[in-house]
């Protein structure tokens, strides 16, 4: 089975991990980007990062205040890298 993402999710990851790739910041760093920050906090489900983790590029946990905390992993991470031709860690 072959992964899509939507213009949206892939959106929706790059602000979970802090990635701006309109800056021209990720070039200066010779192609590596270290993400400061791996969440997107929502007040209820949110269908595109339910997609992400029942594709296992992301994982969703709940938070304190009844909402849920959406994180990337290491796959998702991986597929960024992929689409931008640069080296994600988180």
């Amino acid at each position: 089975m072959e992964l899509t993402l939507t213009p949206r999710q892939i959106k929706m990851m790059k602000h979970a991990i802090g990635l701006d790739t309109s800056n021209g910041k990720v070039q200066k760093n010779k192609g590596v980007f270290e993400a400061y920050r791996n969440y997107y906090s929502a007040s209820k489900p949110v269908p595109e990062w339910q997609r992400l983790v029942a594709e296992k590029l992301a994982t969703a946990t709940p938070d304190s205040d009844g909402g849920i905390v959406y994180r990337m992993t290491d796959e998702g991470a991986n597929v960024l890298s992929e689409i931008f031709e640069i080296k994600i860690t988180l």
